[in-house]
């Protein structure tokens, strides 16, 4: 069974799965896939704010689009929750997307 069809299992069986939603979100990106794995980083940021790794990857994926206004604000929550979480590493990494992208 494909990666990607297990993870949608993985995801059906346990929808509030923040690991699992995540890691959809990335599958769905590596196929190419923008739309959904946005919208499955946007579910696991909505479902679990606190979920660091989201922001940074959402934010990442929405820049390598063109998307750069949403890139921002994306990094801009993540390096807010990951103040909030103590996550200077995650944090660090945000704010220098960020400010690549604010030139």
């Amino acid at each position: 069974m494909p990666r990607l069809d297990q993870l949608k299992e993985m995801l059906e069986q346990d929808p509030d799965d923040a690991f699992v939603r995540y890691a959809l979100a990335l599958e769905y990106r590596k196929a190419g896939l923008i739309e959904e794995a946005a919208d499955q980083f946007e579910q696991t940021i909505g479902r679990h704010a606190e979920y660091v790794p989201a922001y940074f990857m959402l934010g990442q994926m929405l820049a390598d689009e063109g998307r750069t206004a949403d890139a921002a604000q994306r990094l801009r929550e993540g390096i807010a929750m990951a103040h909030r979480a103590g996550d200077s590493h995650a944090q660090a990494e945000m704010q220098d997307l960020l400010e690549s992208l604010e030139g």
